[in-house]
């Protein structure tokens, strides 16, 4: 495919002929793209949509070929693709990067759970160094008041990276008007579950992801190191620890347990069936907020 200026006849100006050709031509052949600057960041992003690898021949410059690196990788790719394109780009999840779609939907599920989400203590845990749900939830949690964050991880290592920690630090601390500040969020960092979830409104699992590790040795020291029961959630709300479990059941509509979905063995099946289980509420709010996001973009809100 010929993208930039060539000598013959064979560019293809047409991105819907891009589009076409990436999903019609035989994935048993490589497809081949001499493109170059602005035109390399669109059919990378054709490729992704049409769900085809692609091979970039004559990359030129060191800008094209970190595009390709971030392509490679898929995070920020949303982003590079809203650069160059001239339709609204959904980003549903780029890696390890951002899932702003789950992020809103999340904070949806949170205000319909318990009504308001300032002054709430949420808990983040699992796998926050490659899960991008908490990545957009901690930045979208800023936009609200008096928020507690406690990062929970199995290991420092997984822990969420300096960079979400220090955007939510800035930005947790702008007000609503220009030059207004408020108190920057609480950012707390634990590798114990019990200690992690301890007083909080929210638990959010998320599994820790075997697709990132490189080293499957590594993956297997932490998976199955964090399994939330209905146990471990009734002792998080008792101010006195020495006070039995409660076998009648549970001793408080909180804390809220959401889950982005898939699960893998960090929650307890015991706890499908408990009130405070809201990931299946969560996963069915997720089809109106992205019904909402879409009616937005195709300009029919005003139908409503």
């Amino acid at each position: 495919m010929y993208l930039n200026d060539t000598f013959s006849t064979l560019k293809m100006d047409n991105m819907a002929h891009w589009m076409q050709h990436l999903r019609s031509f035989p994935t048993t052949r490589p497809v081949v793209c001499h493109a170059e600057g602005q035109t390399l960041a669109a059919v990378l992003m054709c490729a992704q949509l049409a769900g085809r690898a692609v091979h970039i021949c004559h990359l030129a410059t060191a800008e094209e070929m970190t595009l390709v690196r971030e392509a490679k990788q898929k995070i920020g790719s949303a982003q590079r693709a809203a650069a160059v394109c001239t339709q609204p780009v959904v980003n549903a999840g780029d890696g390890a990067g951002e899932h702003p779609t789950q992020a809103l939907l999340d904070v949806f599920t949170i205000r319909q759970e318990l009504s308001s989400i300032n002054g709430l203590t949420i808990a983040l845990v699992g796998d926050l160094k490659n899960g991008r749900t908490v990545h957009s939830l901690a930045k979208l949690l800023t936009r609200y008041n008096k928020i507690t964050l406690h990062y929970v991880s199995p290991v420092e290592e997984l822990g969420m990276p300096e960079s979400v920690c220090d955007y939510v630090h800035k930005h947790s601390q702008m007000g609503d008007r220009p030059g207004e500040t408020r108190p920057a969020f609480v950012q707390k960092k634990f590798t114990d579950l019990a200690e992690g979830i301890k007083g909080v409104d929210v638990v959010y699992m998320t599994r820790v992801q075997k697709e990132r590790f490189s080293d499957q040795a590594e993956y297997e020291r932490v998976k199955g190191a964090f399994v939330l029961t209905p146990k471990l959630l009734d002792e998080s709300t008792q101010e006195n620890e020495t006070t039995d479990y409660n076998v009648l059941g549970q001793q408080s509509a909180k804390p809220i347990v959401m889950h982005p979905l898939p699960r893998v063995d960090e929650i307890s099946p015991e706890l499908d069936h408990d009130d405070r289980a809201a990931y299946f509420r969560q996963a069915r709010n997720g089809m109106f907020v992205r019904m909402a996001v879409l009616t937005l973009l195709l300009g029919r809100d005003q139908d409503l």
